[in-house]
């Protein structure tokens, strides 16, 4: 909580003259009762604010809302309690703050015109009271003057450092991973802390994280903890309360893995018009179930969120297809996007090419991992990925490559497609290759070329580009270790299947392969 509260009644205008209303919004479990709490207490503190806590969490009616402020106030209820209440509100004398926690409830439909009149005839007529509400869901007024705080999750330093001041006996090494697993959300940290107070085992609860992180959020919910400290339940309520809309939206954008702009949801949601594309995302903001960074511009689904969105499709028939849909839609378009940063990347202007790819590699990785299992994307994936390999090996470190082209030369193998596993193989030698300092050829490049150009004769793939990239390459070889009869056959050969594809930019990197190896052996 002090993570959070740090200089937190500075910044929160809840002592200004003109600031009537603060609203904390957040997802669930993310600290919004602990801050308003917190701020509380350090008002109490200084002594001239006299603070009541009423918790508005399970109420549904204006009634029932005033009877529990009254309570607070010490005042027995009459028969006409929100007359009442707006009236000893409206003649404190001492300065007050009262605290409406958990408030989205009284956002309902049924009983949120009410509610927001209430508080706003007090906020206008209660010259000495401010009100701080807590809610998951974001709340407006309009004629009075208001501050909205929005509560996002801990960074990692912070997260590591609540989880060991709550549970010491964890190497800092454990922490560390521990608060990555739990997404810096404070109920998820502290659940932690309590399982392993228990005696839970820390690092078998990080392999737990690890093989599956939604089941093992799902397994928090323990019995020891009440219905509204168990994440996934309030997430569930949260979810519900989302317009048959915005719960289609919020399935398909959980596919992204990382940050993404209005014009990237698009492409997922392209019935819509900017504008109410726009108010929709706006809409999921609002309801804590998006976050969004106004410096940057950008929409993200916490990775909690995101992983209550996958279980949500395993649990709902009629949501599968929606996120199924999504995901291959996802999956076209950023494979699209690798060929055309490609063409881009071949032009003179390479260097915007990498920086397009280092903007979108989240997604393009992404893209790549889930289309290889896919049986409709997956051919479509690795010829892509062996398109553009040139590019790949640049952008990507060696064991980053080799990790995806791993994956894609399993599928062919198991496939029995030999021509895509000669041209992985092809892919992986060259990466080796590129990345190479020695002055000969590494083996395990030339050990691939040799296997690729061996299965590219037996399927008698004499034309294709792949196999000249394998000739010319395998030929370079060669001539690095000067085996003129080798070598000089492969690159010639190379040079005309690309001349036949008028290929012109790799007719030249033919030649330049020819060149070199000719200048070695003089």
């Amino acid at each position: 909580t002090e993570i959070y509260t740090l200089s937190l009644h500075d910044a929160l205008p809840i002592s200004s003259d003109s600031c009537q209303i603060v609203s904390i919004t957040g997802p669930p479990g993310f600290g919004k009762s602990a801050v308003a709490i917190q701020v509380g207490h350090e008002l109490i503190a200084q002594g001239k604010t006299n603070v009541y806590y009423v918790s508005l969490r399970s109420l549904t009616s204006l009634n029932a809302m005033v009877n529990s402020l009254l309570g607070a106030l010490q005042i027995l209820a009459g028969r006409q309690p929100i007359q009442q209440a707006r009236h000893c509100l409206r003649t404190l004398t001492k300065h007050s703050v009262i605290i409406l926690d958990n408030a989205e409830d009284m956002l309902l439909p049924q009983v949120k015109d009410e509610f927001c009149n209430f508080i706003g005839t007090v906020a206008q007529t209660a010259s000495h009271v401010k009100i701080l509400i807590t809610s998951r869901q974001s709340i407006t007024f309009i004629s009075v003057e208001m501050f909205e705080l929005r509560l996002d999750s801990l960074c990692p330093d912070h997260a590591k450092e609540l989880l060991l001041t709550l549970e010491s006996k964890v190497s800092e090494e454990d922490a560390e991973q521990l608060a990555n697993h739990c997404g810096g959300v404070p109920l998820v940290l502290r659940t932690t802390a309590a399982l392993l107070a228990k005696g839970v085992d820390a690092k078998a609860l990080i392999h737990e994280f690890q093989m599956s992180p939604v089941s093992t959020l799902k397994s928090f919910s323990l019995n020891s903890l009440s219905h509204e400290h168990q994440l996934f339940n309030c997430l569930r309520i949260c979810f519900s309360r989302l317009d048959h809309d915005q719960q289609v939206a919020m399935i398909s954008l959980a596919v992204f893995p990382t940050t993404f702009t209005l014009a990237d949801a698009h492409f997922l949601l392209k019935d819509l018009s900017d504008f109410k594309l726009g108010i929709l995302l706006q809409n999921l903001v609002d309801n804590s179930m998006l976050q969004f960074d106004h410096l940057l511009k950008q929409y993200y689904v916490h990775s909690i969120i995101q992983s209550f969105c996958h279980d949500r499709v395993n649990q709902e028939e009629d949501l599968y297809p929606i996120y199924q849909s999504a995901r291959k839609v996802f999956n076209i378009h950023y494979l699209g996007k690798l060929k055309e940063f490609y063409a881009v990347f071949l032009s003179q202007d390479c260097c915007q090419a990498v920086q397009l790819f280092l903007i979108n590699r989240l997604n393009i990785r992404q893209a790549l991992k889930d289309s290889v299992t896919d049986p409709d994307l997956d051919k479509m994936c690795i010829d892509t990925a062996v398109e553009v390999t040139p590019f790949l090996a640049k952008v990507f470190r060696k064991e980053k490559f080799l990790s995806v082209f791993g994956m894609f030369t399993e599928a062919c193998k198991a496939s029995d497609d030999k021509k895509r596993y000669s041209d992985c193989l092809t892919s992986e030698a060259y990466c080796i290759l590129s990345h190479c300092a020695c002055h000969l050829p590494c083996p395990p490049a030339v050990a691939r070329f040799k296997e690729a150009d061996k299965i590219q004769k037996e399927i008698k793939d004499d034309s294709s580009l792949v196999r000249a990239f394998c000739l010319s390459k395998l030929g370079r070889c060669f001539g690095q270790q000067k085996d003129l009869r080798e070598a000089l056959p492969r690159l010639n050969e190379a040079i005309e299947i690309r001349k036949q594809h008028k290929d012109r930019i790799f007719v030249a990197v033919g030649y330049k392969d020819l060149g070199g190896k000719l200048n070695r052996l003089v």
